[in-house]
């Protein structure tokens, strides 16, 4: 009976997961992009559609990558989308049992404009970056001592990419402690 909000900033994935949620009436969508402030963007849109970003690819760390990855990163258009902060979204909610972000590089920039949301918030499921492959964004170290600074604690992570033996992206699962 919980309530869910998703948020996708692509108009085509939006649309599709609002199709295949019709019949659910606990999950409300809205197609925007979340970021440190409410305006307009222009996201970056990857044939896989899963890496699509609102910042750039790192040509030189794109170089590096394996062959088949860079095909499904290779940007295949660009959207005009609105944003919006993680506070704004969540205002009217009073606790939130799970968030989950994975926003190709713009996690602190989400993180820092949704402090308020983070003191209502019991878990956090969130993407890191062990690579530069986007231009400005995050690594995984600042985003943790970013969530250990506002009362969180690391409980697990689940490796997602790993070219070559080497753990680039993951997902860490944070519990808030106070």
């Amino acid at each position: 009976h919980a309530k869910i909000i998703a948020i996708e900033p692509i108009a085509k994935m939006c649309k599709i997961a609002m199709k295949n949620n019709v019949k659910n009436p606990n999950v409300s969508f809205r197609n925007l992009a979340l970021s440190n402030s409410g305006g307009e963007a222009e996201i970056n849109i990857t044939a896989n559609f899963f890496s699509s970003s609102l910042h750039p690819f790192n040509d030189v760390e794109m170089g590096l990558q394996p062959k088949t990855q860079q095909e499904k990163y290779k940007v295949i258009g660009k959207q005009k989308v609105s944003t919006s902060t993680l506070d704004h979204e969540t205002a009217d909610l009073s606790e939130i049992l799970l968030i989950k972000i994975d926003t190709q590089g713009s996690e602190m920039n989400i993180l820092k404009s949704g402090i308020e949301t983070l003191k209502k918030t019991n878990l956090l499921l969130i993407e890191m970056n062990n690579h530069s492959l986007y231009n400005n964004g995050c690594q995984y170290y600042e985003v943790d001592e970013f969530l250990r600074e506002n009362n969180f604690k690391l409980i697990d992570i689940i490796v997602t990419y790993r070219p070559m033996g080497v753990a680039q992206e993951y997902d860490a699962i944070y519990e808030r402690i106070s």
